[in-house]
């Protein structure tokens, strides 16, 4: 975990130095040099620094944690009598009262028809952290998630701030990418990446750039880590997106990752193969992209522009 990240998740829960230094038995002063910048900390001290942070995360929201069951994640997206129906089915295949080829039918609620019961089935016997990518599958299409090492997220529908910034992002990226005669291509959420091919991992990033052919290919799914990737930061997402992510795309090969805050107006930029190189900007920034050299780039003084002129101040 980088300085910045941590700094940010500082800022989030509004730490104080001494709680961390609390927290994780790193002395108050060292504390304060290393997030004030003034001393470059041992590995040993960044790791008990870490270890804080992670433990004030994990006693935050339970949605960013993932769903603790697949029951849950139902019960959320309003399938409640269909949970119901599943148990007392289970509940009589126990006890021997119904075949198994007989899945779930006689007295059935018919309004769940276009959710494959047979399919679900598979999920009673599952915990958290043990769904596949075949699961995510055979979820009903009203509830919107993604699969991060075996857990579920939720994934809240994006705001319309959220919007106006990939849009503008995405504009400013193709057309720069097409004036330059680039193969890479530009693609924003929804839509679905299998990092590492992971069994256990689809994410739909904001905003993403492919330019390996292979990955391009496939028009079910990308197949791989992508060169450059873009979260905009949301309530229900920001934690996840600040520390999980991170590590899910640095260690799958994600050359350059950007974190868009709509609320306090920066961006944090990632290279990844420059662990040292993690800058922070502001909406009064152009900034320009490392996979391409600095040849394209984000201006988002226009996006501020086109915020201010759609939202007011």
């Amino acid at each position: 975990m980088l300085i910045e990240t941590m700094q940010a998740i500082r800022d989030e829960f509004h730490l104080s130095y001494k709680e961390i230094s609390d927290r994780s038995g790193v002395p108050l002063s060292t504390v304060q040099k290393v997030f004030g910048g003034v001393t470059t900390p041992r590995n040993k001290t960044m790791e008990e620094l870490e270890t804080a942070l992670v433990s004030f995360i994990e006693q935050g929201s339970p949605r960013w944690l993932g769903a603790s069951s697949f029951e849950e994640l139902m019960i959320r997206g309003g399938h409640q009598d269909l949970v119901e129906q599943l148990d007392r089915y289970g509940r009589m295949l126990e006890e021997g009262l119904v075949a198994e080829e007989h899945a779930y039918n006689s007295g059935s609620d018919k309004s769940n028809k276009n959710i494959d019961d047979k399919k679900i089935l598979s999920f009673l016997d599952k915990k958290s952290g043990s769904y596949t990518v075949k699961d995510y599958e055979s979820l009903p299409d009203d509830i919107k998630v993604e699969l991060i090492d075996g857990y579920f997220y939720d994934m809240a529908s994006p705001s319309k701030i959220h919007q106006t910034i990939l849009i503008e992002m995405l504009f400013q990226l193709k057309s720069q990418v097409a004036k330059n005669k680039g193969k890479c291509k530009v693609y924003i959420a929804p839509s679905d990446v299998q990092l590492d091919d992971d069994e256990n991992t689809i994410v739909q990033p904001d905003l993403f750039i492919l330019c390996k052919k292979d990955m391009i290919k496939d028009v079910k799914r990308t197949h791989g880590a992508p060169e450059f990737i873009v979260e905009v930061l949301s309530d229900a997402t920001r934690r996840k997106d600040m520390t999980l992510k991170i590590n899910k795309y640095m260690n799958a090969g994600v050359k350059e990752y950007w974190i868009v805050d709509p609320d306090k107006h920066y961006i944090i930029k990632y290279v990844f193969d420059n662990m040292e190189m993690a800058n922070i900007y502001t909406f009064d920034d152009v900034i320009p992209l490392e996979i391409y050299a600095g040849k394209i780039s984000v201006d988002f003084d226009v996006i501020r522009d086109e915020l201010e002129e759609e939202f007011g101040d």
